[in-house]
Formats: structure tokens, sequence, C-alpha cells
């Protein structure tokens, strides 16, 4: 079926029943949070995925907006952004947590965009939220690895030394004691020849030693 047949069997907008019960399963039974604005940027709806990411009620509350489970750190600087968003007409994209009433965070990724019905401002915003803590998660468990990692070998008593095409990318603490240099970044991108004298470079596994 091609993209034309499919648009031709879409049920006409006259339909409004059909169209209705259609966007409004979508957004029920979607695999990511889906929120509805006026164009203050006061929420209309949000479905059961964004309620459950949120940690929100399964019964809407007045006055209710995703916004106000924001993590204290993200809560203004995310609020600023969205009321320029409001201001201007344009599209929303930011990555931010939020802080559920258990004390859970989830990280997520927001987009939302400026919902028109003709040539003129919009009247409102339709958004997408996307669980993203995994990779987060991840990201962060990353992060924690190689800092370890780092500090392990600034701070081994023995010398460890890192170079590449014969020059120097890393030197330890213990390495500058060792050759008696002051600071690592005096010898970081030189080459090695030009900081070793030609006997300790002989035994270094150099791929091109003559090119030092």
């Amino acid at each position: 079926m091609s993209a034309s047949d499919s648009l031709a069997t879409f049920p006409p907008a006259g339909q409004t029943t059909t169209i209705e019960a259609f966007i409004r399963t979508l957004a029920d039974e979607a695999s990511i949070g889906i929120f509805l604005s006026d164009p203050e940027g006061h929420t209309l709806y949000l479905n059961d995925r964004l309620r459950r990411l949120a940690g929100l009620p399964a019964t809407p509350t007045p006055g209710e907006c995703w916004r106000h489970f924001l993590s204290p750190e993200d809560h203004d600087v995310i609020c600023d952004e969205w009321h320029g968003v409001m201001t201007e007409h344009r599209s929303f994209s930011r990555e931010f947590r939020f802080q559920r009433p258990d004390g859970s965070i989830r990280w997520v990724m927001a987009e939302a965009f400026p919902l028109r019905t003709g040539e003129g401002d919009s009247t409102g915003y339709v958004g997408m939220v996307r669980d993203v803590t995994p990779r987060q998660l991840a990201m962060d468990a990353l992060h924690a690895s190689e800092e370890r990692y780092r500090s392990l070998i600034l701070l081994s008593p023995h010398a460890i030394l890192v170079h590449a095409d014969g020059a120097i990318l890393f030197i330890n603490q213990a390495g500058t004691r060792l050759f008696g240099i002051a600071t690592a970044h005096d010898v970081e991108g030189r080459k090695v020849s030009e900081i070793f004298p030609e006997e300790f470079i002989a035994g270094l596994p150099l791929s091109r030693p003559r090119a030092l």
C-alpha cells in the first residue's frame, strides 16, 4: 500500500467521532508520555504513560501539570525554558528529571511542538516524553568507572607514560617525579625525543623511532 493509498483511506475531516477515537486510542496506548497544553502552557491532557512516568495519580487533579513534578535541580531552568517557548511560539526539546512522590528520579527527554489548525498562532502544544533513565544510568556508571581508573593511574606509585606516534599524551605524578619533570602539562603533546634520552627511547615500543 502506498502513502497516497493510506491517506485515501484515512477518515475524512467530517467524521470527527472516528478521528477523535483514533487520536485518543493512539495517545492512551502509546509507549511514550503524551501531553496537550493550551497556548499559555497550561496542561489540558496527560496520558497514562506520562502519569506513571512522573508518578502522578491516576485521577486528574485541578491545576495538574507535569512541571509540578520536576526535580528541584531542574525546576527553574525548565520552567523558564517552557515560558520562553510559549512566548516565542517555538518548539521545545530538553532532557530533565522528574522527582516522583516516592522520591525516585526518572530522567526524561521531552519534546513539544506548536499545535496549529491554520496559518495563525498555535492553539496549544502537543508534547512527547520518553524515559531515558536506563541510558542516563549507563552513562553515569561509565563516567564513574572512567574517574576510578583515572584516579588509580594518577595516584599509582609506578610511573605511567602514554604515547602515540612519538608524542606524549599523558604522564602521571609518579612519572613526573621519576624523570624530574615539573608538571605533566610541561611535556604532554611534545615529542618523546625532546624529553627523554636515546637509551630510554630505545626501550620503548615506538612504531617509528627514527621519526622522533
